[in-house]
């Protein structure tokens, strides 16, 4: 089920999932240190924006979203699972 070793091991040092999880772990201690509501408001997807003309709260661009969600967390127990 989880993968202990591999038959084909590489030599090479994986740097995108580093900058990810880095990048990840920035974005977590901010969102810890700062206004947090409106942070997930502002970078969280939400579907209306995105679907409707007239949203009337203000957001990140709505296309963006989809992505700039995808690094925020919940909670420590959410980051540390991922």
């Amino acid at each position: 089920m989880i993968p202990i070793k591999d038959e084909n091991p590489t030599k090479n040092k994986s740097i995108v999932r580093l900058l990810i999880i880095i990048l990840c772990t920035v974005i977590f201690f901010v969102q810890l240190g700062n206004d947090n509501y409106y942070l997930v408001n502002f970078y969280g997807y939400k579907p209306a924006s995105l679907l409707t003309t007239n949203y009337q709260y203000d957001t990140f661009i709505p296309i963006l979203t989809i992505f700039t969600s995808m690094f925020m967390h919940g909670g420590w127990l959410h980051f540390l699972g991922n």
